[in-house]
């Protein structure tokens, strides 16, 4: 059966509407991870944009966004009622209120079979991606409502567990970022760069041997540009850097920050910091409080001189050791929920190959 037989399949806009100041947000590719949509770093349009592009491609509660070019394949489902923003480049996958097929084809995308069958229809050469009418007509074989219920089910618990130590890491780090604020601001502070407190790297090539890391939103595969902004703690079996370090995507998207307790591969796209004369926790919050800018007409960028230039305003170091002391149980907590997190998204990658 074609997906067009029985899902109302649309895309976002295809138009590049101005950006403002305020008004509503423009999702893209960009901002799409699997079970996740990033706001913090999509652009606002105006109103009557947003109203013009959701005349033919509104989201709705249960439909399925899914990415068409560039990262092809990845899944979000929307769960809320009233989803407000528009989606431009994006594949609109239209339930209208069937939450049990909703749910069974979230599931079904993001298992290898429905993953493979996506790269299968793949067109270009220099940037991937795949044609509505492409995902229109590709087939696959519907189970009954009950064995949907019967697989989707499961999977739906797991996923709300680690939506819930999620929703907890990300008050966690919202309350270090309150701290780390109040530390700045009620502190003695003196003028230096990055490149005084922190050993800063770029990243080399990713090594042949690698294959698809698999991991969710916060463990995040190291190696590619791909690094989520939620992200706290990343990971992977290759080591290269072994000690414990702050990336910082460097080309397409600027700035997103994650700090690594694992040895981790990191390739031209990232930039990585070790530790020089300040602890690495305070180092990720200082990094996560910057407002790095890129710079590029094509595409965005920052380089390692860039940063190693880049002047900061820091406490004494022995403040900062004790601010360090004072916040290290909030991240042994954060690390806590997110080696669950590690655990529940090994048993849905189990689940799902087993029932797709």
């Amino acid at each position: 059966m074609k997906f067009s037989d029985f899902i109302d399949v649309r895309d976002g806009t295809h138009e590049s509407p101005k950006a403002t100041d305020k008004g509503k947000k423009l999702i893209t590719t960009k901002n799409l991870s699997t079970n996740h949509i990033d706001f913090s770093n999509a652009k606002n349009i105006s109103v009557d944009d947003f109203n013009h592009i959701n005349e033919r491609s509104n989201v709705e509660k249960y439909d399925i966004l899914l990415s068409m070019i560039g990262t092809v394949g990845n899944v979000y489902q929307e769960k809320n009622d009233n989803p407000d923003y528009a989606i431009k480049n994006l594949a609109l996958l239209k339930f209208h209120g069937d939450e049990l097929l909703s749910n069974w084809m979230n599931y079904y995308l993001q298992s290898e079979d429905g993953q493979n069958k996506i790269k299968q229809k793949l067109n270009g050469s220099t940037q991937q991606f795949i044609s509505l009418k492409e995902l229109r007509n590709l087939e696959i074989e519907l189970p009954t409502k009950k064995e949907m219920e019967t697989k989707s089910r499961p999977l739906i618990i797991i996923d709300g567990l680690i939506q819930k130590n999620n929703k907890i890491n990300d008050n966690l780090l919202e309350l270090l970022d309150t701290r780390f604020k109040q530390f700045i601001s009620s502190s003695k502070l003196t003028d230096t760069t990055l490149h005084n407190i922190a050993f800063i790297h770029s990243g080399g090539n990713k090594p042949k041997e690698f294959s698809k890391v698999k991991t969710n939103e916060y463990s995040v595969p190291v190696y590619s540009n791909g690094v989520s902004k939620k992200g706290l703690f990343g990971f992977t079996n290759k080591a290269k850097v072994n000690e414990r370090a702050v990336t910082v995507s460097a080309r397409g998207t600027i700035g997103f920050t994650v700090l690594h307790n694992k040895p981790f591969v990191p390739i031209v796209r990232l930039i990585y910091l070790t530790y020089k004369s300040v602890p690495i926790n305070f180092l990720y919050l200082l990094v996560r409080s910057l407002n790095i800018q890129g710079y590029g007409s094509t595409q965005q960028q920052i380089t390692v001189p860039y940063l190693r230039k880049l002047k900061i305003k820091i406490p004494d170091v022995n403040e900062i050791n004790k601010f360090d002391a004072e916040n290290l149980s909030f991240f042994d907590l954060i690390w806590i929920k997110e080696k669950e997190n590690i655990l529940l998204f090994k048993i849905k990658e189990n689940l799902l190959e087993k029932y797709f």
